[in-house]
């Protein structure tokens, strides 16, 4: 019988510790809003997605790889970005982590590109042209409109950036943190 007890007690403190232990491992909103922005300045695509609640706020690293003058203007531009977290609030299954952000400012940028992309795609020749080909003109049209801008400055923000909690996991849930991961050239949905 005290052998039973000596189990039924352990089996006991085991059962209570194992919640304890699975929790100290989730990480808290603003732990998470930390690594996404980390693997962004990285340009770690695979991990900012890791990260990010749905579909539609993940990056298309297929789409930014096949315009090469993309990902290196990104790669450029998200290597000087600083996030510093600022606060963090947490309702149920829905945080709001305050942060300040210094970032590019590459929104003359992605207008002009998105103009000169948009004048190149109703054109005659971007009908026959091959995929690869069009691949190769939106390259040369990104470095147009680069070039057209002149050089990007630098912008501080303080802003919220939303997450949610999915099975047990806080994910990136907001497009303001998708248009910093990519050097503000994607515009709000």
């Amino acid at each position: 019988m005290k052998k039973f007890m000596k189990l039924l007690v352990m089996t006991l403190i085991i059962m209570l510790a194992i919640p304890t232990m699975a929790s100290a491992k989730t990480k808290q909103p603003k732990e998470v809003a930390k690594s996404y922005f980390a693997y962004a300045k990285k340009t770690d695509i695979k991990k900012v997605n890791s990260l990010t609640y749905e579909n539609n706020f993940k990056v298309d690293a297929k789409q930014i790889k096949s315009v090469p003058s993309l990902m290196n203007y990104i790669k450029k531009y998200n290597k000087k970005m600083k996030v510093k977290v600022v606060s963090q609030k947490v309702k149920g299954n829905n945080a709001t982590v305050k942060i300040k952000a210094t970032y590019v400012n590459s929104e003359e940028i992605s207008s002009t590109f998105l103009g000169l992309a948009l004048i190149y795609a109703i054109s005659p020749e971007a009908q026959t042209d091959s995929e690869e080909v069009q691949m190769k003109k939106l390259d040369e049209l990104f470095n147009s409109a680069v070039a057209m801008c002149g050089k990007p400055k630098m912008q501080t923000k303080t802003m919220n950036i939303k997450l949610t909690k999915k099975k047990g996991k806080w994910l990136v849930n907001d497009t303001k943190a998708y248009k910093i991961a990519t050097a503000d050239l994607y515009m709000d949905n």
